[in-house]
């Protein structure tokens, strides 16, 4: 029973990692999607800037979004405030000469909620959201609206990158780990079904929208709700959004578990459309990118366990995996430099399987995860000064 366990878990996760990524490789030739090309349009656009308690980065993010590379009359630049106790909404204000609006929401009842009142108020044709630590390159949003030059665009999905503001063992991970995502978003879109978005720099088509629950990410749900209607998502790598990484280990353990269970919230919620859409590739990915990572800690757990009762040479996946789980904390506490650096990988992924468990542990306890969770972010203006890739 328990090599059966082993090799059964052990296909699982070679599937996800591997599989998945070369079977969509093999989809996308087989297919032949005529690509989505972008153009060289300027539609009406809406920026939406989402803030809860932004005070710190909300005047340099206003300042970004107007010295962007798009016309102004073809531009408006709302600021969401979702129950804000501090400056921001005084913030944004400041800015309304110069044709910023503010829709102040006083109760903090979500991101969601604030969105879903915001965004059938917008004028533009088209909505790109972002948050206000996110800074845009000055092409990005001319790059990132082009891809709806094409009538079968419904979402397109710009880059997020991270800056590695004090080369923390944390931030070292997460450079390949966003190799690998990169080229599972590349694919996904050459199918026209990128699952999900960065919630930094993200467009749809305003006909399009939908309210969701608050319980939910947007950047993750509304992508595959318009992929399921029977249009195209697809990655534009060259709209570029830059924020700072997680300060500490702390941090990032915060943020992930809290997507996590709004992910696995997400999943529920999408499940619905897709199916009835008989959207089978699009059902296909979300199994094994979304709903196979939610379960990564039960699946090596699983993995380990059986793996301490299989015949040679299976079992020095046991001592294999002990070797990655205890060089994590070890990697955690070492100080900078070389040998740091070539731990972090096991870091990270160390820290995204914790972060899976206690977003499992979250749900399971009721927590609310529809509220925001600003955190003081002093590296802020570190982090964007310095640049670089996390």
């Amino acid at each position: 029973m328990a090599t059966v366990v082993f090799l059964l878990t052990l296909a699982v996760l070679a599937y996800h990692y591997v599989g998945y990524p070369l079977t969509l490789l093999v989809i996308a030739r087989r297919r032949r999607t005529r690509p989505i090309v972008p153009g060289k349009g300027t539609p009406w656009v809406t920026l939406v800037v989402s803030a809860y308690n932004e005070e710190d980065v909300l005047r340099k993010k206003l300042a970004n979004a107007l010295s962007l590379d798009y016309p102004r009359d073809r531009l408006e630049i709302i600021v969401a405030s979702d129950g804000s106790t501090d400056t921001t909404a005084a913030i944004a204000c400041e800015f309304a000469s110069e044709g910023v609006v503010l829709h102040e929401y006083r109760v903090n009842r979500g991101k969601n909620a604030a969105l879903n009142e915001t965004v059938p108020r917008a004028r533009g044709d088209l909505i790109v959201f972002t948050d206000a630590n996110g800074m845009y390159q000055p092409g990005a949003l001319r790059t990132l609206v082009g891809y709806f030059d094409d009538p079968r665009v419904g979402c397109v999905c710009g880059e997020l990158i991270y800056l590695n503001y004090n080369r923390n063992a944390v931030a070292e991970g997460y450079g390949a780990y966003w190799r690998f995502d990169q080229l599972q978003k590349r694919m996904e879109s050459e199918l026209h079904t990128l699952l999900g978005a960065n919630g930094s720099i993200f467009a749809i088509r305003k006909a399009l929208h939908q309210p969701l629950p608050s319980t939910v990410c947007n950047d993750m749900v509304l992508p595959i709700l318009i992929a399921a209607g029977g249009h195209a998502v697809v990655y534009a790598p060259g709209a570029v959004s830059t924020e700072a990484g997680s300060a500490d280990l702390g941090e990032e353990l915060r943020r992930r578990s809290r997507i996590v269970a709004r992910g696995i919230l997400g999943v529920r919620t999408v499940l619905g459309p897709v199916w009835r859409g008989r959207r089978w590739l699009l059902l296909w990915e979300l199994f094994w990118r979304k709903v196979v990572r939610y379960s990564l800690p039960f699946l090596l757990l699983l993995l380990l366990v059986s793996s301490a009762g299989v015949p040679a040479p299976w079992h020095l996946f046991f001592p294999l995996q002990l070797l990655v789980y205890v060089a994590a904390p070890v990697v955690a506490v070492l100080p900078k430099g070389r040998l740091q650096r070539l731990g972090s990988p096991a870091l990270y992924f160390a820290v995204g399987l914790l972060a899976a468990f206690l977003g499992w542990v979250q749900l399971a306890s009721r927590r609310d995860v529809s509220r925001w969770e600003t955190v003081a972010r002093p590296h802020e203006q570190e982090a964007q000064s310095a640049g670089g890739l996390g």
